[in-house]
């Protein structure tokens, strides 16, 4: 199962989609879902945001057999099946989704990593992919982050396997340049340690790490990091294995908190 929580219509929705192809989406407190779809493939990724640059959010599912399905929700009726407005053909075993404007020119791309080792970067342009580069990284892709560094540049930073992360410029470019950080590779039980990427935090504007791009970054073996690009800030080491992370104001004091979850069922906060 894959989650993704974002804001449609003013109104917080859950939108949950699950390996047997289905899709829910559920308001408020009840458990029975506002509108679904089904049949869609074996969901892995979910995103909601402005894909269609329409200046209005769109929820886009991913399925690992090759298949992008895009849903609007202007006409939906309550516990109503829905529809994707479009489909398109995309490569097989995305893992991760990333829809941000990361050339800064307005219009929001995709941006999909693959098991397969592979980033792909689109626009959609009058209802269809247009794909804009594809570059192959040494490691399985299993998380993406966008950030703007110090120089004003666009980067692009994507958790790979083996306690590595990868940061990439100019990304629609087909010669984007790739730049591997923490390549020292580490194993459990003989496997390579998937890695997680989140960020960049938002900081205390007064603090000492004002205008640094900070990542949060969790590897199955427990250890959680801060780092700033290339340097890391500090790390700690949980008693569990992290396989979640994402990052969020949860107290809504200006500065982002860490969240990282593990096997065991517990969630971890740090600020």
């Amino acid at each position: 199962k894959n989650e993704c929580l974002s804001v449609l219509f003013q109104d917080i929705e859950l939108a949950i989609g699950c390996f047997n192809g289905y899709l829910g989406i559920f308001k408020g407190k009840t458990l029975q879902p506002w509108c679904y779809s089904s049949e869609l493939g074996a969901l892995s990724c979910l995103e909601i945001a402005d894909v269609q640059n329409h200046q209005k959010n769109s929820l886009v599912a991913a399925s690992s057999e090759g298949r992008l399905h895009i849903f609007e929700f202007s006409k939906v009726k309550c516990s109503s099946e829905i529809m994707p407005i479009s489909s398109h053909d995309i490569p097989l075993n995305v893992s991760c989704l990333l829809i941000t404007d990361i050339d800064k020119d307005g219009r929001n791309e995709i941006i999909m990593g693959t098991h397969d080792r592979v980033i792909n970067c689109y626009k959609y342009v009058e209802g269809s992919l247009k794909l804009l580069s594809s570059r192959r990284l040494q490691e399985q892709v299993l998380s993406l982050s966008a950030s703007t560094n110090q120089d004003r540049r666009n980067l692009l930073f994507a958790g790979l396997q083996g306690g590595l992360y990868a940061c990439l410029s100019d990304v629609t470019s087909t010669e984007a340049r790739v730049e591997y950080v923490g390549i020292q590779k580490r194993t459990i039980q003989g496997r390579s340690l998937l890695t997680q990427v989140a960020g960049p935090l938002q900081t205390d504007p007064h603090g000492e790490n004002h205008n640094k791009t900070l990542l949060a970054m969790a590897t199955f073996d427990g250890y959680l990091k801060l780092q700033n690009e290339k340097d890391t800030i500090w790390e700690v080491k949980m008693d569990a294995q992290l396989f979640g992370l994402s990052v969020f104001d949860i107290d809504t004091d200006g500065e982002d908190e860490i969240a990282a979850c593990n096997w065991d069922g517990k969630t971890y906060l740090v600020n």
